[in-house]
């Protein structure tokens, strides 16, 4: 899991009003983005980012879909 300046999440093709939200550790969200409708992955790219451990959420019409734990390391 390990991830040096991006990363793909792999995801079942999403339906309309999906969107992934990335998390710091402390539960901030620190990115989001809109998905297309059948869209089934989605490259981060982290290179502004601190190394540590961060969160992508899955949210499908407003609700959690899944959670992702990443580590970027430098």
């Amino acid at each position: 899991n390990p991830f040096t300046h991006a990363t793909t999440l792999l995801f079942d093709a999403v339906s309309a009003n999906s969107e992934i939200e990335i998390y710091n550790v402390k539960g901030q969200i620190i990115h989001q983005e809109f998905l297309a409708i059948g869209q089934s992955s989605y490259v981060w790219n982290a290179e502004t980012y601190t190394e540590g451990i961060y969160y992508a959420k899955l949210l499908v019409d407003g609700k959690e879909d899944a959670v992702k734990k990443m580590v970027l390391v430098n």
